[in-house]
């Protein structure tokens, strides 16, 4: 039984045949005279743009299931990349577009040939059950309802807002070492805000020589101050740690897999609440 990307593999050589194909009919073969001769042609030049348009859909589904692949010819590596940029230009593909826009004409629009990968995937029971057998809406409302929102009292960064919405995101999906890495930035944000507003830390980076060393221990610094001026306690102060030296595990991996539990990034999550209410209560 072929893989996926095996089967990618070979039907974007297959869609490359369909083209030379496509090409060489409509510009090698003798123009057709008879009413007969030229519904025939017709036919054969829409049923060769539609197989090629149906093909590349094909691709485009089959390239949503994995996220890697490892191809050797760098024809097709060339091709699968411009399919993935939507930059493939494909006679055929095209002109099923254009013959399918014409036939739709003022047809109802549930009578309709559609081009449009939007309406098309809609339009695909098979894929709205595959959705839904693979995701459970209950188990992402209920994940979201278990973080809750951050409760504050006058003022919060936006980008805080923004990045403590993917965290929620993120965990409701399931995306759990992505939760993490988010919990950091977080993190980093909410302490250097506070900092930065009570002018405990300049905005100037100028004298960093080594920008790495920077980032890396930026998190560490930002913890310490926080904690030496009394704007957070040591229980908050070794929760901040906490955060940072998992998260730091999850960025720089050092092993073949990390393995996070719900529960713990839960915890984690709630933590960097804990944290982010106190700066802004």
């Amino acid at each position: 039984m072929k893989s996926i990307s095996e089967d990618l593999i070979i039907d974007i050589r297959k869609l490359l045949d369909i083209e030379k194909e496509y090409n060489k009919y409509v510009y090698e073969t003798k123009g057709p005279e008879t009413k007969q001769e030229i519904e025939v042609y017709l036919k054969n030049i829409m049923s060769k743009a539609k197989d090629a348009y149906t093909l590349r859909h094909k691709i485009l589904l089959n390239s949503e299931e994995i996220d890697i692949i490892q191809i050797r010819d760098n024809g097709v590596k060339e091709i699968l990349s411009k399919i993935r940029e939507n930059k493939d230009k494909f006679y055929s593909v095209s002109a099923h577009i254009q013959f399918s826009g014409l036939l739709n004409g003022n047809r109802d629009d549930n009578k309709k040939i559609s081009t449009d990968l939007s309406d098309q995937l809609l339009s695909d029971d098979d894929l709205l059950l595959k959705f839904h057998g693979s995701f459970s809406y209950i188990d992402y409302y209920i994940r979201r309802i278990k973080v809750g929102p951050i409760i504050y009292t006058s003022y919060l960064p936006i980008a805080l807002k923004q990045y403590f919405s993917e965290v929620r995101q993120a965990y409701a999906f399931g995306l759990y070492r992505s939760s993490i890495i988010m919990c950091r930035s977080v993190l980093e944000i909410s302490l250097y805000d506070k900092l930065k507003r009570k002018k405990l830390i300049s905005n100037i980076t100028s004298n960093v020589t080594d920008m790495k060393k920077y980032f890396d221990d930026k998190l560490f610094e930002l913890i310490k101050i926080t904690k030496n001026n009394n704007i957070i306690n040591k229980h908050l102060s070794d929760r901040c740690h906490e955060i940072r030296e998992i998260a730091n595990k999850v960025l720089h991996l050092k092993e073949d897999e990390i393995k996070v539990a719900e529960d713990d990034v839960l915890k984690m999550i709630k933590d960097t609440l804990e944290i982010v209410e106190y700066l802004y209560k």
